[in-house]
């Protein structure tokens, strides 16, 4: 039997490269585990993803870069919930890019 615990995303910080489609530096979120699955959307500039709830226990995030500007990147936070406890994981991404 598989059992589905959603979780809490938040982004408590963001700073990607901006541009209005997103063009070269973004976070993209899925709602499930595969490329395949249902966009959440794409993210740059200063403005993360609003905090949102999985509706299964997985989410797939990708990162991509063209490395030609840098920006500080993203802290996030996940948090789920089972057997009545609640438990809060952080994960903190930042890249520098020199060119050369």
């Amino acid at each position: 039997m598989l059992i589905l615990i959603p979780f809490q995303v938040n982004f408590t910080d963001f700073h990607m490269e901006s541009h209005p489609d997103c063009g070269f530096d973004y976070v993209e979120i899925f709602n499930g585990p595969y490329a395949s699955s249902p966009s959440i959307g794409r993210f740059c500039g200063t403005s993360p993803p609003t905090n949102f709830r999985s509706q299964s226990n997985a989410l797939r995030i990708v990162l991509f870069t063209d490395f030609s500007m840098s920006e500080h990147g993203f802290r996030m936070t996940y948090e789920f919930n089972t057997q009545g406890k609640t438990f809060t994981l952080w994960f903190v991404f930042f890249y520098i890019v020199y060119l050369w």
